[in-house]
């Protein structure tokens, strides 16, 4: 069960790339993103809401996940790009390495962090974990059910809403960053005339 809703929500994230692109353009990337994200916090709490035995919702749940999870993930890079080139045009410089290079960093230094916190608080409620001998299913304490779903449908959520107030204040809009995209090409050819020792 685990492998079929990994399979079907990363199967989907990646077929839901040209989706998100579409959604970028139509709505903007702020817009695209927030969006995205409040789904995504829903689904988690109905997530955490579905009783024992609930396989079937889980899997329905997880389609859901994949559709919006491939365009939380893409969206940040994309605005990231848009970052860069207000960098560019304030600086005169081009340092995509260094923000790729930040992006890579934190992103990976928040996994870990949240996957060290999540196993600590799984260790605390009693979480038994599986052997990989088929000797039928762990039964799980209460206490470890109610952990999972503490973190699933409250945690996860504040994180994504906390997210999305972050978005909230990106200044770039579709209308911005079409101004922005003219003036760093002015500045560019600006630029190349003055190496080439022309006259801007």
């Amino acid at each position: 069960m685990d492998s079929l809703i990994l399979a079907l929500i990363m199967g989907l994230a990646l077929l839901s790339m040209p989706v998100a692109v579409h959604l970028m353009h139509r709505f903007g990337k702020r817009t695209t993103f927030i969006g995205c994200t409040a789904v995504w916090a829903i689904d988690c709490i109905l997530l955490s809401l579905i009783p024992a035995g609930g396989q079937n919702w889980v899997l329905l749940l997880a389609v859901l996940t994949g559709l919006v999870y491939g365009a939380s993930s893409a969206v940040p890079w994309a605005m990231l790009a848009d970052v860069m080139e207000q960098d560019e045009l304030n600086s005169g410089k081009r340092r995509e390495g260094s923000y790729a290079g930040y992006m890579v960093f934190f992103r990976k230094l928040a996994s870990a962090l949240a996957i060290f916190l999540v196993g600590q608080a799984l260790a605390l409620s009693g979480f038994q974990e599986g052997t990989g001998i088929a000797t039928g299913p762990v039964v799980q304490p209460a206490s470890a059910v109610f952990t999972l779903r503490l973190l699933i449908g409250v945690v996860a959520p504040v994180g994504m809403t906390l997210a999305a107030l972050v978005a909230l204040r990106y200044p770039l809009t579709r209308v911005s960053h079409i101004a922005l995209r003219s003036q760093l090409a002015v500045q560019r050819a600006a630029i190349m005339a003055e190496r080439n020792g022309e006259q801007p």
